[in-house]
């Protein structure tokens, strides 16, 4: 089993952060738009190192102190960001494609 920990999370953010940049910089094809849509889920691991930090000894289920709330708060929102992200990617890119047949199918016709 593994045990999940600051330094552990700490370096999945660093290496999802490191392949991210990779993908940036190279910037073949979609990797831009790549790194873009999957950007919260690095800014979510980096939340959780925060949070990591933060957290006490004495935080229960019920009372934990008011950064931990509000960094929760944040990781929350950041993971419900994912879901739009990739659904803009899959409308921007479908909305591409048409566009593109669009332009083909008049092409034939006029």
């Amino acid at each position: 089993t593994m045990c999940w920990s600051y330094g552990v999370t700490v370096g999945f953010a660093v290496f999802e952060g490191s392949i991210l940049a990779f993908c940036w910089v190279r910037n073949a094809k979609r990797d831009r738009s790549n790194v873009l849509g999957l950007s919260p889920l690095w800014m979510q691991e980096c939340l959780q190192a925060v949070l990591w930090r933060v957290m006490r000894h004495e935080d229960t289920a019920t009372e934990c102190a008011a950064a931990n709330t509000f960094i929760s708060a944040l990781v929350t929102l950041v993971i419900h960001i994912l879901p739009l992200t990739l659904c803009i990617r899959s409308l921007r890119r479908q909305s591409t494609r048409f566009l593109e047949f669009a332009r083909i199918a008049t092409a034939r016709w006029f």
